[in-house]
């Protein structure tokens, strides 16, 4: 059994993840797109 932490807390199923110039997983466009606030992202 894994703790609960390991878990994610939700699940979002996106078409495309964008990606920066040089091709990397653009996380801040990622929040942006899917409306993830910055106090959200600090419970974590």
């Amino acid at each position: 059994m894994r703790p609960g932490w390991w878990h994610p807390d939700e699940t979002r199923v996106v078409e495309r993840i964008p990606k920066t110039a040089t091709g990397k997983f653009d996380k801040k466009g990622l929040r942006e797109k899917l409306d993830v606030g910055d106090d959200e992202m600090e419970d974590r």
